[in-house]
């Protein structure tokens, strides 16, 4: 049995064993993966940290598109508003 447990965007350190999630470890099959923009949450949880680069405004909205599907491409009120948000996110 593996379970896979996503904590994102955490802000500040967790204790898994307060929370009523045992360590992971290769004998129990948990397997724990965190996102934070703050670097020093994963350094004192023991993490390994492994950097991810953010998408460039060209990729964000090739995403973006991939997940609304192409009519909003033929939309004119939509479309503007979509590239603002990619902007602003990317």
């Amino acid at each position: 049995l593996v379970i896979l447990l996503v904590l994102d965007d955490v802000w500040s350190e967790v204790s898994l064993e307060e929370i009523g999630i045992p360590e992971p470890s290769s004998s129990n099959g948990y397997k724990l993966v965190l996102t934070t923009r703050v670097e020093q949450v994963c350094k004192s949880m023991g993490c390994k940290v492994i950097k991810v680069k953010p998408l460039s405004e060209e990729e964000a909205l090739i995403l973006s598109l991939s997940e609304v599907g192409p009519n909003i491409v033929q939309n004119q009120t939509i479309m503007p508003t979509l590239k603002l948000v990619v902007k602003e996110c990317a």
